[in-house]
């Protein structure tokens, strides 16, 4: 899945502490958390013919359907199971976030105080953005993904442990014209 993808992307970049890299902390957790959404929708569409009517249930609805269905047993007190709720909640926290005045008092000395001017405040939500958050969240929705396509039936796996594609082309050409290999077609 793409946002697996770019979620490991963030969380490395985010271990090589490039350039804006605490904002791969909330890449990493975001696309970690809307996967868990698309791990569920892959899933129930294999396992349940009108899925579509599924569609507007919550996510943690969609997470006890399927185990249901695949004969899993959760046990909240357990990863990846115990970080589901709390990394669906940080997903709304920041989808429903509203603009908020950061404001703080603290006596600093003039160095301490230049330095401030060039640091970014944070919001409450913002501040709990770390590489340990960033970690949990990628590996959370591995596990999950890892457990449902392992309950799921064999034929039922293709394109859940890796994204994949394959197609063919050729160029379309006109009766006498050359093709790029310069034969005539």
């Amino acid at each position: 899945m793409k946002m697996m993808a770019a979620a490991d992307n963030a969380l490395k970049n985010a271990k090589a502490e490039r350039t804006g890299y605490f904002f791969e902390y909330m890449n990493a957790a975001l696309m970690s958390a809307i996967s868990i959404e698309a791990i569920t929708n892959s899933s129930g569409a294999e396992l349940f013919k009108d899925w579509d009517h599924f569609d507007a249930m919550r996510p943690m609805g969609k997470i006890l359907l399927i185990a249901d269905k695949l004969g899993i047993e959760i046990d909240w007190e357990q990863e990846p199971w115990a970080a589901i709720p709390w990394l669906i909640n940080l997903r709304n926290e920041f989808a429903h976030s509203k603009p908020k005045l950061i404001e703080f008092e603290k006596e600093m000395s003039k160095k301490e105080y230049e330095r401030t001017l060039k640091e970014m405040p944070t919001s409450k939500l913002e501040g709990q953005m770390t590489l340990q958050v960033a970690e949990r969240a990628v590996r959370t929705t591995k596990n999950l993904l890892i457990a449902f396509a392992n309950a799921l039936p064999e034929e039922q796996r293709f394109g859940f442990l890796s994204d994949s594609w394959n197609g063919s082309a050729s160029p379309l050409i006109n009766q006498g014209q050359q093709a790029v290999d310069g034969n005539p077609h």
